[in-house]
């Protein structure tokens, strides 16, 4: 029992100082925090575990509307140009000066389907995601208007540039949502998560 409680008492104590030496390492800025210099391995792992448990365990219990139809997809074209395309290239398209010089890199889209659901890419872009560059989208624009560019993005796979441009630039059901809402523009706001 004794020897127990030495290694309790000894981890306790590496602890705080682990903790201390790490706050005195950032409070004398050692560490860089310059968008043109990586995180190191370990803070690099740590941060983009941290981002994409958070962002599963939250979106787990989002209701999903149907998605995909043509009038969705156009809606959601034309806003992904305006809000989404300077940092995230869409299929066909280099990415942007901006895009390449923030860090982390803004993540491709165009196979985002293949690895998270639609519910993980509402909740990315409703709420967005700290210290990335990745606005919130939902204090300014209704769940009705986001879902469209997510139906977008999981349809990206596949999708050439020019089906995208024709997309982006069409000029049917303008009436819908022909560019996205001003901020404050939105009458109110439903969360479908629980």
């Amino acid at each position: 029992m004794k020897i127990i409680k030495v290694v309790l008492v000894t981890l306790v104590i590496s602890s705080l100082i682990g903790v201390f030496a790490i706050g005195v390492y950032m409070a004398s800025g050692g560490y860089n925090v310059a968008a043109t210099a990586p995180h190191t391995p370990p803070v690099k792992w740590l941060l983009g575990t941290a981002v994409h448990r958070s962002i599963a365990v939250r979106s787990a219990d989002i209701k999903v509307p149907l998605l995909g139809n043509a009038t969705q997809l156009r809606q959601g074209a034309r806003s992904y140009e305006v809000m989404c395309a300077s940092c995230h290239a869409p299929p066909g398209r280099r990415t942007t000066a901006l895009a390449r010089g923030l860090y982390p890199a803004p993540p491709d889209l165009t196979h985002t389907a293949e690895h998270h659901s639609p519910e993980y890419v509402f909740w990315a872009v409703k709420h967005g995601i700290k210290a990335s560059g990745m606005p919130a989208w939902g204090p300014t624009h209704d769940d009705a208007d986001l879902w469209p560019i997510v139906a977008l993005v999981m349809a990206f796979p596949g999708m050439d540039a020019a089906t995208y441009e024709r997309l982006s630039t069409s000029t049917a059901d303008a009436g819908a949502q022909s560019h996205p809402q001003e901020p404050g523009a939105s009458a109110h706001q439903h969360d479908h998560a629980h």
